[in-house]
């Protein structure tokens, strides 16, 4: 006898509901197994559940897929057992009448009966007549996106010219991009001449000739290493220095430095 698939069972069943092959009283488990084409073995639901190897026990008639033996105990020492068509449905013996096969819930069928409801199987009689729905595949994981990387800029070695400007040097005093991570302004040789006559007569540090005009190289007016504003203190008689030259001072900071270099307006 070939064991029916869950729908062939359940269809086998509705049959049975309209069009009864036989009087099904008190027949429950030959019913259910006839449903499944599985053969005869204990004699009453009873046996037959605790024969089961496959147990699902809950009380959550909601859970119990369809197609599968649902199984219950009641007063008597045969115990019931009817088909689950799913959504907490069953199709069971003496439902509608005695002998005959009717569509049911499952709590329902406990409330009308007064039985408990022990779970389901998906086996019966040593057969297994249930299979699993195949698990949807999951889909492919995601790649994480790349973390945006900060491109780099390229850092040009600033060289020494023979001519600066002093609008160029202005400009670059308030106009220069801050030193950190950033590419040279674009007057950086003209303001790295500038820087190297300042650290060649002492008002600079040789590590900031760089072709920035940044804080130290406008400086804070001190005396060592003071920056333009130390120079314009000393060399200007400038009280209150504003950080750029102008031609006068550039060309007298050349002079001293020792370098022969150009000054323009």
């Amino acid at each position: 006898m070939a064991v029916k698939t869950a729908n062939a069972a359940i269809t086998y069943a509705k049959g049975q509901s309209s069009k009864p092959s036989k009087n099904w009283n008190n027949l429950c488990l030959q019913f259910v197994r006839t449903c499944f084409g599985v053969a005869a073995k204990h004699p009453n639901a009873k046996k037959a559940w605790e024969a089961t190897t496959k147990k699902h026990k809950t009380t959550n008639a909601s859970s119990i897929p369809a197609g599968v033996p649902v199984w219950f105990k009641t007063g008597t020492v045969n115990w019931h057992v009817a088909i689950s068509t799913g959504n907490g449905n069953c199709y069971s013996t003496d439902v509608g009448g005695r002998g005959k096969v009717g569509l049911i819930t499952i709590n329902g069928l406990c409330k009308a009966w007064g039985i408990t409801l022990l779970g389901w199987s998906e086996d019966i009689n040593g057969v297994t007549v249930y299979k699993a729905p195949a698990a949807s595949p999951k889909p492919p994981a995601s790649k994480p996106k790349p973390k945006p990387t900060t491109p780099t800029i390229p850092v040009k070695r600033p060289v020494l010219v023979g001519t600066v400007s002093v609008r160029d040097l202005k400009e670059a005093r308030y106009a220069d991009p801050p030193k950190s991570g950033t590419s040279l302004g674009p007057h950086a040789n003209q303001v790295f001449t500038m820087e190297t006559a300042l650290a060649k007569t002492k008002w600079l540090a040789a590590k900031y000739v760089d072709g920035h005009y940044g804080e130290s190289t406008v400086g804070d007016g001190s005396r060592g290493y003071g920056g333009v504003k130390g120079f314009q203190k000393k060399h200007a008689r400038a009280s209150n220095p504003d950080g750029w030259l102008g031609k006068l001072e550039l060309t007298k900071l050349f002079l001293l430095a020792g370098m022969r270099v150009r000054v323009t307006d």
